[in-house]
């Protein structure tokens, strides 16, 4: 998908040479990095492996067991809790026990919702912002008929829609091009942005367009991000940063990057042109089918804003058990990297809430928004929407957090839905029903919290 899209933009751009190389269909142009000047302009691919730090390697060394093992199964979707495989060493440790992260009431209740709305693709992951613990990653296709079968023969081979980076990740990369305007061109919440046109779509005349130029209208950055502007995002790119601020910003947040852990996911991927122009353009705002994420990761990047900057490597596996019951592994918190700085992830969390007050979450959380407000808990989200190529349909995406103030939980969620004629649930709707279940869990919020009080007294 990413080469045939570049494959038509040489295809479209006026250089003869660039037009041939784009008919030749080579796929030795990604590995000789040729520099080619056209309508995407030059780029960089590149990939980047994480490595933990020192005192990380041995867990490092467990993990890459567990993913030779078990990596195979979780693509399948199955988590198998025993197995008579060697893990650890090469002598083998008999008949091992395995159990997992995984919240079975949380993990039934995605998987039931996900069950009662039927979308054509739906996918649910919850993620522990401190520790990492996948606490739930459930997914659904309406052809398939039951939750968590998603391993299908298409495309180029079996999908996991929970683990692979098929879908487009749309605006939630401008989480990514936020973090870059607030650390390195000094934007606050507050700073105005302006731009013309409209809000959703994306044209030259209007990147172009000089500031004092009658007719431009103004957005905050708060506004911007909530309500998913393109345009000013754009305007971003172009006047306030530069193709570098972006490239490493993403590597950040772990686009193009390889992480060693037990679930066999992919890191989002994406191509940032060297050049100031459309493209970049494109890329800053989302509007584009380039940049793709998984599920997985798109919660860790949510995780990471929770966490105050700080990017958690994800668990599945909590505890292995020998046959005797001595315990051989137990996961631990690994601290991939910092992405942002402390005051900048504040600002990001307050960007994220605008999106539930104010944005394009507003509607889903309104009758609930209160309720959380009341009972301490701040919430916050981005979401993403655009139309995919393969599989064809209309891909959203909702990111976010719940954070209560007066304890340690935090949790981070994932959701996205693809719906080929007509839509049967917003994936800001499953979030919002799933981080109600989690705080409160069957009980309506208003009973939650006067038992609370009653229990207080």
């Amino acid at each position: 998908m990413l080469l045939n899209n570049l494959i038509k933009k040489l295809i479209r751009t006026k250089n003869w040479y660039c037009r041939f190389l784009g008919y030749l269909r080579c796929p030795l142009l990604f590995f000789f990095f040729i520099p080619i000047k056209g309508a995407f302009g030059s780029h960089e691919a590149y990939v980047t492996t994480i490595v933990q730090d020192g005192s990380s390697r041995l867990l490092l060394e467990q993990r890459k067991r567990l993913l030779e093992n078990l990596g195979g199964y979780f693509k399948r979707n199955d988590f198998p809790h025993r197995l008579s495989e060697s893990v650890f060493n090469d002598e083998g440790w008999g008949n091992l026990s395995i159990r997992y992260t995984l919240d079975s009431d949380l993990q039934e209740r995605a998987e039931r919702i996900l069950k009662s709305y039927r979308p054509d693709i739906g996918v649910v992951v919850m993620m522990d912002a401190l520790s990492g613990d996948i606490l739930a990653m459930a997914s659904y296709q309406r052809e398939v008929g039951e939750p968590a079968t998603t391993v299908l023969k298409k495309l180029s081979g079996p999908v996991n829609w929970v683990l692979d980076s098929i879908l487009p990740a749309a605006s939630l990369f401008k989480i990514v091009t936020a973090s870059a305007a607030i650390e390195k061109a000094g934007f606050s919440e507050r700073d105005i942005v302006t731009f013309s046109g409209g809000n959703y779509t994306l044209y030259r005349r209007n990147l172009l367009a000089p500031s004092s130029q009658m007719g431009m209208r103004r957005a905050t950055l708060r506004d911007a991000f909530a309500l998913s502007y393109n345009t000013p995002f754009g305007r971003l790119a172009i006047y306030n940063l530069q193709p570098e601020d972006l490239l490493e910003y993403s590597k950040k947040f772990g686009f193009n990057s390889k992480i060693v852990c037990e679930l066999p996911f992919d890191m989002g991927e994406t191509i940032i042109p060297l050049e100031k122009g459309f493209a970049l353009a494109e890329i800053s705002s989302g509007f584009n089918r380039i940049t793709k994420i998984s599920p997985i990761h798109a919660a860790m990047i949510a995780a990471s804003i929770a966490n105050d900057g700080k990017m958690i490597l994800p668990n599945l596996v909590k505890d292995i058990f020998d046959s005797e019951g001595n315990r051989i592994y137990s996961r631990d918190t690994i601290t991939l990297g910092e992405v942002v700085g402390f005051d900048a992830a504040q600002k990001l969390k307050s960007l994220m809430q605008a999106t539930i007050e104010r944005g394009t979450s507003r509607k889903a959380f309104r009758r609930i928004y209160h309720w959380f407000k009341l009972s301490g808990i701040e919430v916050g989200g981005k979401t993403g929407s655009i139309t995919a190529e393969a599989p064809l349909g209309k891909v959203d995406w909702f990111v976010g957090f719940g954070l209560k103030n007066d304890t340690s939980q935090r949790i981070a969620i994932a959701a996205v839905t693809l719906h080929k004629d007509r839509w049967h649930v917003k994936p800001s709707d499953l979030a919002r029903e799933m981080l109600s279940f989690y705080f409160y869990g069957n009980a309506h919020p208003r009973r939650y919290l006067i038992r609370k009080l009653v229990t207080r007294q």
